[in-house]
């Protein structure tokens, strides 16, 4: 049976790889790259997280250093986000809104020009309220180049700090 940090590191790799498959034939009718995209951010940010949340640490600005993009979050709810400059965190952010189907493809002239995610406020179980009658708390919008770049990044932090953990 293959070791969970394994399949992880070479999700990662494999993620990577056929990125480079489908953005080298991204001309062709049958290929669609926002598909792919989509498809290995989701399975990025979902499945490895709650076993490799600890081995993800820095700072957004270290992470954009090393192809991070710079996403614009917003926290309506918070004058002061705390927290919003660690790397972990706005992973945590993006797992969770995509986990909860908290998303919106963003369109154009009949294409797909980003996806807009957001997680809304955790009701407190006295409420009887469920999470989406919450007010949104955290909101940001990725254009096609960031999801590209943040597909990228996400899929090589996890090839690249598991194989040095290895």
């Amino acid at each position: 049976m293959t070791e969970i940090r394994n399949l992880v590191k070479e999700f990662g790799e494999r993620t990577l790889s056929n990125l480079d498959f489908i953005q080298r034939h991204r001309d062709r009718s049958d290929v669609y790259e926002v598909t792919q995209l989509w498809n290995s951010l989701s399975g990025l940010l979902v499945l490895p997280y709650e076993h490799e949340v600890n081995a993800i640490q820095g700072t957004l600005t270290e992470a954009a250093g090393r192809g991070w993009p710079e996403l614009s979050e917003t926290f309506p709810l918070d004058a002061a986000p705390s927290g919003s400059t660690d790397l972990a965190d706005q992973i945590r952010r993006l797992r969770n809104a995509v986990s909860h189907y908290n998303v919106e493809f963003l369109s154009e002239h009949k294409s797909i020009i980003g996806v807009r995610v957001w997680n809304h406020q955790l009701p407190s179980r006295a409420s009887g309220k469920r999470q989406r009658e919450m007010p949104i708390n955290w909101r940001t919008d990725i254009s096609i180049p960031q999801l590209d770049q943040l597909a990228r990044a996400t899929a090589a932090l996890y090839a690249k700090i598991l194989r040095l953990a290895a």
